[in-house]
């Protein structure tokens, strides 16, 4: 047995002192990690929830906002009925250490609603020119819109399509836009047909005269947009014949189509009049009837929105010549009659015979509702009483040929049948005794005569009753 010296006692008592101050560390070291695992379990991670710039609260994590937006933009697309609503308010999560209590989904859901949500539809809108006409649901639907518009006049019967396009600058944005400016296919299309407008000029009639509400609603505008347009007049005191500025509807969107078509073209005849004193003035001889040519042409022709606007000819080929008219041109004057010329000037005196001959048989007129007066072929017509021609035809009319009709006033006309030549023209005024015509047999006829009517509020009168033969 060894004899332990006191430098072994020594150095045994500082292992003893070592041992003391490592433990001692290594308590204090766990009271510290406790006191950190405390003071975790205390303040935790989350995010302050920040809508259109005001917080409404914290979360644990972003995914239970990620859920409550999906639930609401769930229940806002029932609850409107379209698939494109989405809420639309700016959120943003902050991360925070925060030691309060956390909104669960239905929290932050409740927290959105107090405040108001701001509902939009996701769509497109078309621009045209630069303004906004039109928001729809999507892109794709825009551009089906625009196609299906455009093809309205993409062809042309009997023509080769060389060019379609739009006049305007036309653009397809994405955009989203409040409920009550969204729009269907029939509301856009609509408003590309019908949505633009042109400043024209208007003559005030003498039904809206001095009644502003009337011009304003017969030209499709409000009393407030019309008064805009004319701020340097006043409409309050507006007459008859005046001209003021209104708009009217035109399409919004125009399609310009170039076209290449082969077609048929008459071509004109010309006619040739030679002065003839052996006929009566007024009175024409045909020598040789006129014929119409024809040409074949091959044209580029541009159309917009269906209505052409331009043409221009790439080469003519004429199959056909025409054929000149020429006819000869009366130029013999007519001796100027008065009523004391004529036969008979009978019955009240306010209608004279309008011609000298025989009064037929009647025939189905019975003598009553109309005469015949038989005569030869030029025999002079005269009107009956004074008046305004309101017809006067060089071609058969309804059976009655070439005829003349005189409106006298008062309820009153009288008509003038199968006449060989007509001397007067719609809206001249004709004195009683004047020279109209001169008897023929032309229309559903036998023989020269004059067919005449005297007429009251457009019913035949009995002639017996009014001239006496």
């Amino acid at each position: 047995m060894a004899l332990k010296t006191k430098k072994h006692f020594r150095e045994k008592e500082m292992k003893k002192k070592g041992l003391a101050r490592r433990s001692a560390g290594i308590i204090l070291a766990a009271f510290i990690v406790m006191g950190a695992s405390c003071v975790a379990r205390a303040q935790t991670k989350g995010y302050d929830v920040i809508v259109n710039g005001q917080s409404i609260g914290c979360v644990r994590n972003a995914s239970v906002v990620e859920e409550a937006m999906a639930d609401l933009n769930r229940t806002v697309q029932f609850v409107t009925g379209k698939d494109n609503a989405y809420i639309a308010d700016e959120v943003v999560l902050k991360p925070v250490i925060d030691t309060g209590a956390k909104m669960d989904m239905t929290e932050v859901s409740d927290a959105f609603k107090s405040d108001g949500l701001n509902v939009k539809l996701k769509g497109a809108v078309i621009n045209i020119d630069g303004q906004n006409v039109a928001h729809v649901a999507s892109e794709e639907q825009a551009n089906q819109i625009l196609n299906d518009y455009k093809n309205q006049f993409a062809t042309v019967e009997g023509a080769s399509v060389k060019d379609c396009r739009f006049k305007e600058k036309v653009a397809v944005q994405e955009e989203s836009t409040d409920l009550v400016k969204s729009g269907d296919y029939h509301q856009a299309m609509d408003t590309l047909q019908n949505g633009g407008s042109v400043v024209t000029q208007n003559t005030v009639s003498k039904d809206e005269a001095g009644d502003i509400s009337q011009v304003a609603a017969n030209n499709g505008m409000t009393v407030e947009t019309l008064s805009k347009l004319n701020e340097d007049k006043d409409l309050s005191a507006l007459n008859e014949g005046d001209v003021i500025t209104t708009t009217q509807s035109k399409p919004a969107l125009t399609v310009s189509t170039t076209v290449e078509k082969q077609y048929s073209e008459e071509i004109p005849f010309e006619t040739e009049e030679q002065q003839d004193d052996s006929l009566t003035a007024g009175k024409e001889e045909i020598i040789q009837a006129g014929e119409k040519g024809s040409k074949d042409v091959d044209a580029l022709i541009t159309y917009e929105n269906g209505q052409e606007v331009a043409k221009t000819i790439q080469s003519e080929n004429q199959t056909k010549e025409p054929v000149k008219c020429v006819k000869k041109v009366g130029t013999q004057a007519t001796a100027t009659s008065s009523a004391s010329d004529h036969p008979a000037i009978s019955g009240s005196g306010q209608f004279i015979m309008p011609a000298s001959g025989t009064i037929g048989d009647g025939g189905s007129h019975g003598q009553t509702t109309a005469i015949d007066i038989i005569n030869g072929y030029g025999t002079p017509i005269y009107a009956s009483a004074a008046g305004t021609v309101t017809m006067a035809t060089n071609y058969d009319w309804g059976g009655y040929g070439c005829c003349v009709q005189i409106d006298h006033g008062n309820g009153y006309s009288t008509l003038y049948g199968h006449m060989s030549a007509v001397g007067v023209a719609e809206g001249q005024s004709v004195t009683q005794g004047q020279c109209i015509g001169e008897m023929g047999s032309t229309g559903d006829s036998t023989c020269n005569h004059c067919h005449f009517e005297i007429r009251y509020n457009g019913a035949r009168q009995n002639v017996q009753n009014y001239l006496n033969f």
